[in-house]
């Protein structure tokens, strides 16, 4: 029995504030701690990327989901997650979410979080 080595190295880096979970809460959570204080030191942790990960970011409410203009509206949004979730939704919450979804996008990548984008440098949808 042959056994082979493995290298392992550690990283240590410092953060005031450490959130784990990727999904609707945790980027939230992220987004709500840098406005408070700008200078804080935010590490956001999730277990994959988001087109493999847990049922929140491969599903209707993740920021995956953010209304991208000229591709979508909150209306359009609104009237499909109803009918994704049978009618059982509140639809002022989910129209308020689409509206500030892409707003929201933007903050989050010009604090330099990686959204797969196309060859022309637009959000990927």
């Amino acid at each position: 029995m042959t056994h082979s080595s493995i290298t392992r190295s550690t990283l240590e880096q410092e953060y005031d504030i450490v959130v784990i979970g990727g999904g609707t809460a945790g980027p939230m959570a992220a987004i709500k701690a840098k406005e408070r204080n700008r200078d804080l030191r935010v590490l956001l942790i999730d277990k994959a990327n988001v087109k493999r990960s847990g049922a929140i970011s491969m599903g209707m409410d993740g920021l995956n989901n953010a209304i991208i203009p000229g591709h979508s509206t909150p209306e359009q949004y609104t009237k499909e997650i109803t009918i994704a979730n049978d009618g059982i939704v509140n639809q002022a919450a989910v129209y308020a979410y689409a509206t500030h979804s892409f707003e929201t996008l933007s903050q989050l990548d010009r604090w330099g979080v990686k959204f797969e984008k196309d060859q022309t440098g637009d959000y990927a949808v």
